[in-house]
């Protein structure tokens, strides 16, 4: 079996898990790099895609990137409570030619009267952890 895409990581599951699907000390993850999948298709390139408009969809950007080359996926971020756009997306193109093409055809240009911003995609980088909300106050002081 060949994942879709080289970012979703192959994990195969050997014997030994427990039945809630939490590993045992005998399962172990196996992740496949190019190499082992045998797939000689190219690695896919992220895109950041801002000051989209709030009307924007993944459907009309993936349409709209689609003229750069083969698009993998497209999605425009929203705010989890309000479901509104927050006004910036990601577009996956198959090809690094498609990915160059796309950020050439569309940095800088307007779509839905915005001035887009159109560049590579750069990696998630790590965060402190939060603090809880609701943090346990000392109600003992006097």
């Amino acid at each position: 079996m060949v994942p879709s895409r080289l970012s979703d990581a192959c994990l195969f599951r050997r014997p030994g898990r427990s039945k809630v699907g939490r590993p045992t000390e005998k399962a172990k993850l196996y992740t496949m790099d190019q190499e082992q999948m045998g797939s000689g298709a190219a690695n896919p390139k992220k895109l950041y895609v801002g000051n989209l408009s709030y009307s924007t969809t993944a459907q009309t950007l993936e349409e709209a990137f689609a003229q750069a080359g083969e698009v993998s996926s497209a999605m425009v971020i929203t705010d989890r409570q309000t479901g509104r756009s927050k006004g910036f997306g990601f577009v996956e193109m198959a090809t690094d030619e498609g990915a160059q093409k796309a950020i050439e055809m569309f940095n800088g240009q307007e779509m839905d009267s915005r001035t887009l911003t159109v560049n590579e995609a750069r990696p998630l980088q790590e965060r402190a952890p939060r603090r809880p909300f609701n943090r346990q106050r000392n109600w003992d002081r006097e």
